[in-house]
């Protein structure tokens, strides 16, 4: 649900965080960075509230707003309860610190079209 807000979180387990911003998303949609990171405050305060599992993937890598995707992704990475990312991307540093310093599994694939699987071995 692209958008969510945290009321929209009643009957489900688990949040599925796809990481990465991207301005001109942003400006597609009509939110800020800050209104984004508000929202996704938001979302992870409901998560922890109602112990919900919390499932990060991130799909890109190098692009203009690195800087602001890390610091969407050190949000919600250190509220994770499994992390999926790609190889060899400008991630997977963040990635890997994220998993280390929070105990957190990690899975990472060499390509996007190998994300699914990990991520169906997410809910087994």
């Amino acid at each position: 649900m692209p958008q969510a807000e945290d009321t929209d979180l009643e009957d489900v387990e688990t949040v599925v965080f796809t990481v990465g911003y991207s301005s001109l998303g942003a400006k597609y949609r009509d939110i800020s960075y800050e209104e984004e990171i508000k929202r996704v405050k938001r979302l992870l305060e409901k998560a922890k509230e109602d112990k919900l599992t919390v499932l990060v993937v991130v799909l890109g890598g190098d692009h203009a707003d690195s800087n602001k995707t890390e610091t969407l992704l050190r949000l919600v990475g250190a509220q994770a309860d499994y992390l999926i990312g790609l190889r060899e991307s400008s991630n997977e540093i963040i990635l890997t610190e994220l998993a280390e310093d929070g105990n957190i599994p990690l899975t990472l694939v060499n390509s996007v079209n190998d994300i699914s699987g990990s991520f169906a071995s997410a809910f087994r």
